[in-house]
């Protein structure tokens, strides 16, 4: 991975784009890019993005190879913690290291960035594809970024389209009301599938990972090849649609029609859907630009019948791509935890309060949090990526409820907090396992945290909490 990301230019910076007006957005985990439309991003090994202006720049991106066109760009963006490098060392001492690495050459320079400790470098060496990049690192707190660039041609020719999307990568930050965004299915059912490992719905979700043209068990394939078949993918937000594009790989031609689905659960039949034999390329992607849809949807159904192409017609990917309505509910998981106390390290840490819940059943189970004592008073304080104005919160627990004696909300910018009154979750309000649900109004300052209260005397065991989402609109 730091070899594919080694390959390009390393830029970071924090302010908005000047082409905001027409713009995509891109996140993978707490970093985020906007983009120029008619470019294309994708996530890079789940953890970083890879971003380009044409196919051979996300080509040059996968294959980790220099061959560009003239005027193509190929942006590649990581943490740098993915990276074997020191990242408590400041921007210039990061870069120096990666320098080191890969035996290249330049001058290390510090990068305006506003506030933001910064470097770069115009570097040269036979480890990096063409000869030429420029090397940037930006030390946001917390997550230090690497962006890497490869450009044909001259860098001077295309530095213009470049800034722009410098200016656009951020940490934490997920898209604005308004904003395109991208997303990969993230769950899949079918009416058949061919396998339960390979080629089973899952395959079909996340991005794309089939190399080439061919029969491939990382992608869907109908348990019969000639079936008719229904492949439905869901969104984790939902989003006004502008765009689906669906990654096919073997004998694409059968798809006959498109719908989707609203978050209400209406379904809508996307006219002239169809993807009739010839019309993509295998491998290709069916692109689909969607209009005049008011309501937000995040449910896509492809419909198939294979008796037309009579083989497999086998589908790598889907995307999605919309706005969030500003009235739109986001919801998100905690992304981080600290506390009082925990009982372990890693088995019933704060960690194990973050992210979606993992524990399904009610007991005293490692993947939960629990406090060091079953009969202290204790307080547990989760974040979120995203500040948002916020409409409810769910407390998911799973041993002994009965002990939260009130929840707080945090503007981490601000230091704000505000006490929700009636927060409290006596014996018996809450099943085990369950979850406690707090209903907000008249909060309209922006929150990223929640603290929650105990009194684990009131019970006499350990309050257990296995996950706390956040839903509210975006600012």
């Amino acid at each position: 991975m730091f070899k594919r990301f080694i390959l390009l230019v390393l830029v970071i910076a924090v302010h908005l784009p000047a082409y905001a007006q027409d713009v995509q957005t891109f996140s993978i985990g707490e970093i985020s890019v906007a983009y120029p439309a008619g470019w294309q991003a994708e996530s890079a090994d789940d953890t970083g993005i890879y971003l380009g202006n044409s196919d051979a720049a996300l080509t040059a991106l996968r294959n980790a190879s220099g061959d560009l066109e003239e005027g193509d760009i190929a942006i590649s963006i990581f943490p740098a913690e993915s990276a074997p490098i020191d990242t408590s060392a400041d921007a210039q001492g990061m870069l120096g290291e990666v320098v080191e690495l890969l035996e290249i050459t330049g001058s290390i320079q510090n990068y305006p960035a506003g506030d933001l400790d910064a470097a770069w470098i115009i570097a040269t060496g036979i480890n990096i594809p063409g000869g030429e990049a420029v090397l940037y690192v930006l030390n946001f707190e917390g997550l230090p970024v690497l962006v890497a660039v490869q450009f044909g041609g001259a860098f001077e020719d295309v530095a213009g389209e470049i800034k722009p999307i410098i200016g656009a990568i951020q940490v934490g930050v997920v898209a604005p009301a308004g904003l395109p965004i991208n997303q990969w299915a993230s769950g899949a059912t079918a009416t058949t599938s061919f396998g339960n490992l390979t080629w089973n719905p899952e395959q079909a979700t996340g991005v794309p990972d089939t190399t080439g043209c061919g029969d491939f068990g990382a992608a869907w394939a109908s348990e019969s090849r000639t079936g008719k078949d229904t492949l439905t993918l869901t969104f984790e937000q939902g989003v006004i649609p502008a765009q689906i594009n669906i990654h096919q790989n073997y004998n694409p031609g059968s798809i006959i029609e498109v719908e989707l689905i609203t978050v209400s659960g209406e379904t809508i039949g996307l006219p002239e859907s169809a993807d009739p034999p010839g019309n993509t390329e295998c491998p290709g992607v069916f692109s689909l630009n969607v209009e005049g849809i008011p309501e937000p949807i995040d449910q896509v159904v492809i419909h198939l019948d294979q008796t037309i192409g009579g083989n497999w017609n086998e589908i790598d990917a889907v995307e999605l791509i919309g706005t969030i309505p500003a009235d739109q509910p986001f919801n998100q998981w905690a992304s981080s935890a600290d506390g009082s106390s925990e009982y372990g390290t890693d088995a019933w840490s704060f960690d194990q309060a973050t992210g979606e819940p993992n524990t399904a059943i009610c007991g005293d189970s490692s993947s939960a949090w629990a406090a060091a004592s079953s009969t202290s008073k204790e307080m547990l304080a989760v974040g979120f990526d995203q500040p948002v104005i916020p409409t409810q919160i769910n407390i998911h627990q799973t041993y002994n409820p009965g002990s939260i004696i009130r929840v707080e909300l945090v503007n981490t910018a601000t230091g704000d907090i505000t006490e929700l009154p009636e927060s409290a979750d006596p014996p018996g309000n809450t099943e085990c396992p369950g979850v406690f649900t707090l209903d907000i109004e008249d909060v309209d300052i922006p929150v990223d945290g929640v603290i929650i209260y105990f009194d684990q005397s009131i019970g006499g065991g350990w309050n257990e909490i296995d996950a706390v989402e956040l839903v509210g609109t975006l600012p």
